[in-house]
């Protein structure tokens, strides 16, 4: 991600700056321009698994989606 805003969501779940989001509950991100209509997909308050490429590894982190 380009960046994370300061008390989100992402933030929250331990998302940074500069992380690559592989998978959105299982969907693979080619694109960055994916994430947003499969976030708008789910209903707010559904747990989502993301597969994030975190400083050189594999991180996978559950969050709450937000309004």
């Amino acid at each position: 991600m380009s960046s994370v805003e300061k008390g989100s969501v992402a933030e929250k779940a331990g998302i940074e700056s500069g992380d690559v989001i592989l998978k959105f509950n299982g969907k693979d991100i080619v694109h960055s321009a994916e994430l947003p209509a499969l976030v708008t997909d789910v209903a707010p308050g559904t747990l989502a698994k993301i597969e994030v490429w975190h400083s050189g590894k594999l991180k996978i982190v559950s969050l709450n989606v937000g309004e």
